[in-house]
């Protein structure tokens, strides 16, 4: 369902090759990517909370084997990225600045997305953008922690989960980490360790960019019944995590995640004025430069491009 405006917004963006990892779906995914000549499916039997999280083994093992010396960017099927200018500089010209400023991988903040009413009475139209589904968000951070030789050094954790779902009750666990490095210049030798939340090295950029995060699209309530179904006895944090969804959910059926604090998402230049991402007066130059040239249509939250 979430796959053709996935694809299609990235492709806009300007990624040319997709890598699929299949994890047992039943629901026409695989058919539909050997349908796309720019997609490759991967299968794998494991189990995904057990085998590709910490460290994300599956994952380490195809950029290996194939993002040696590409820039590799890292993302779930619910996921849309941005990154300051997106709207008119190509990933390409993106990934061409990151290269001749000596770095090879790029920060960024993971942005819970939510729409006006009840979770569970989502509507979502298979290649709509998600934004029309979910054009919300809260503005304000979440809190970081200091990681010592940690690629990135700090981390930051979801002010958005401890206010809708978290409310102070795990005190020995924070919230989900909010921190991703999900575009990577990759070579042999790099790793992600936990995830995508951090590398065992990397050149960081003084850029930071952002991850558009959908979770709240329809069918959220079964994915994660089901994930913790057929996940008992896996000790794993996003399996903990999901268990604090179903017991919010439980508490109040139309619970609804959009209050007076909500902003709705406007564009990259909304994101840097925030903190959410940042840019630098160097990149600020080359956007201006970059920007004489013909414009990327960008992703509205009506769908329209």
């Amino acid at each position: 369902m979430r796959l053709p405006f996935l694809l299609d917004y990235h492709r806009q963006l300007g990624v040319d090759r997709f890598f699929f990892i299949d994890n047992g779906s039943t629901d026409g995914t695989v058919e539909f990517l050997h349908g796309q000549r720019d997609c490759h499916c991967f299968h794998s039997d494991g189990n995904f909370f057990a085998d590709n999280v910490e460290p994300p083994r599956w994952t380490n093992a195809l950029r290996n084997v194939f993002g040696d010396g590409h820039w590799s960017l890292s993302l779930d099927a619910d996921e849309m990225f941005v990154y300051p200018h997106c709207e008119t500089i190509s990933l390409r010209r993106f990934c061409q600045y990151l290269d001749e400023s000596g770095a090879d991988a790029l920060t960024s903040l993971v942005i819970d997305m939510y729409g006006e009413g009840a979770i569970v009475k989502a509507r979502y139209k298979r290649g709509q953008s998600f934004l029309g589904t979910c054009p919300y968000f809260d503005p304000e951070l979440g809190w970081t922690v200091f990681a010592e030789g940690s690629y990135p050094p700090e981390l930051m954790f979801s002010g958005f989960r401890e206010r809708a779902f978290w409310h102070g009750k795990h005190k020995a666990k924070r919230p989900p980490c909010i921190t991703q490095v999900p575009l990577v210049k990759w070579r042999k030798g790099v790793g992600y360790l936990v995830a995508q939340h951090s590398l065992n090295y990397a050149r960081l950029s003084d850029l930071q960019g952002a991850v558009l995060h959908f979770k709240f699209l329809p069918g959220f309530y079964e994915s994660i019944v089901s994930s913790i179904n057929d996940n008992k006895g896996v000790k794993e944090k996003g399996l903990e995590e999901r268990s604090s969804y179903v017991d919010a959910l439980a508490k109040d059926p139309n619970l609804s995640l959009k209050y007076e604090r909500s902003a709705r998402y406007r564009d990259s230049k909304q994101l840097v004025d925030l903190g959410w991402m940042k840019t630098s007066s160097a990149f600020e130059q080359f956007a201006t430069a970059s920007g004489k040239a013909s414009p990327r249509r960008k992703a509205t939250a009506n769908g329209k491009r």
